[in-house]
């Protein structure tokens, strides 16, 4: 690639609501990712469930710039694997003009519950162990799902567990805490799994500070 930059789209990038005016949006990316990466997030997003829609017009004129550019950028799809599969079906251009399908599999619990670790310590707090056996017991629930977000669950985790967290320290009031207290995150920080009769499988639900 001549230049090497990293350009990021989504659909909202892309589509717009004048026909005629998708085309040209989507060209305008394709030229500033001239010499570069062209990386459409959540791409089978561009499917609108109908034929001849915007999105259908976003995809034809990817196809047609893939082709145009082909010397010179590199486009790269992403998304989860059947929604893009069906992506790449919508039109008979697109899949001879992917040479290769990279298929990254799910982090296993350990490696989730170690991605937890980290972005905990990466914010500034630690975890007690309590703590991280509420993490595993909710990730295990979590997994049964298939589209229960991967990392991305851990993150928002995290973040819901800091913001329970400063909640439950303005409850005691912040005098009578000790360093610690401030920078560790406890299991009364991460909701409580519960076991859903119905299903038979454990879930989750945020558990209500007193």
């Amino acid at each position: 690639l001549s230049v090497g930059d990293f350009i990021e789209v989504t659909r909202a990038d892309l589509v717009e609501r004048y026909v005629g005016w998708t085309a040209r949006n989507v060209k305008k990316y394709f030229t500033m990712a001239k010499g570069s990466i062209l990386f459409i997030d959540e791409a089978y997003s561009l499917l609108d469930g109908k034929e001849k829609s915007f999105g259908d017009e976003a995809i034809a004129t990817i196809v047609s710039e893939m082709e145009n550019a082909r010397d010179d950028i590199m486009v790269i799809f992403a998304g989860y694997p059947k929604e893009m599969a069906d992506f790449i079906a919508r039109n008979p251009g697109l899949k001879s003009r992917i040479n290769f399908t990279l298929d990254f599999k799910d982090y296993t619990l350990s490696e989730m519950v170690e991605i937890a670790k980290y972005m905990t310590k990466s914010k500034g707090f630690e975890l007690l162990e309590e703590a991280i056996q509420r993490i595993t017991k909710l990730t295990v629930a979590a997994m049964s799902k298939s589209d229960y977000g991967n990392a991305r669950f851990v993150r928002n985790l995290i973040d819901s567990a800091i913001v329970r967290h400063g909640s439950r320290l303005f409850k005691k009031g912040f005098e009578n805490l000790s360093d610690p207290e401030i920078k560790t995150l406890t299991e009364e920080d991460f909701p409580v799994p519960v076991i859903d009769i119905t299903s038979e499988r454990e879930m989750f639900r945020p558990k209500k500070l007193n």
